[in-house]
């Protein structure tokens, strides 16, 4: 597996999660232009998706790595502030240690009001989301 200079997409499956939202996106353009004139089922078979998709788009579903998003207590420019973080300390030839980045990313919660601490989970799953770290 490779990852894409483009738009840092890191697998294959990912990839083609993000192929298959642009379509959709696109689908959903094409029936929003069409002012009615093309159906819903015409538009989503035209761009390859399913009709069930495109017409929750219209009802307002939003994709799955956005509802995904939406869940998570960073957000994805914190998430990209810690990155550029460990990146810089391993640049400098200071790895964190796993509990460096808990706190870390603990004191970045607690700097918007948000006490709780993030899940004793919370450390890999950022480090699944950001493979190359």
């Amino acid at each position: 597996m490779t990852q894409l200079e483009t738009n840092g997409i890191v697998d294959e499956s990912e990839q083609k999660e993000v192929l298959y939202e642009i379509r959709v996106d696109m689908a959903f353009d094409e029936w929003k232009r069409s002012s009615g004139t093309i159906s819903i089922r015409k538009a989503a078979r035209k761009h390859g998706v399913s009709y069930h998709t495109v017409r929750g788009r219209i009802k307002g579903a939003v994709s799955r790595k956005q509802h995904s998003h939406d869940m998570q207590r960073l957000s994805v420019q914190e998430e990209g502030l810690l990155r550029k973080w460990v990146l810089q300390l391993g640049a400098w030839g200071w790895l964190p240690l796993i509990s460096q980045l808990y706190r870390m990313a603990n004191e970045l919660c607690r700097s918007k009001g948000d006490n709780i601490p993030l899940g004793i989970n919370w450390p890999q799953l950022f480090l699944c989301r950001h493979p190359d770290l």
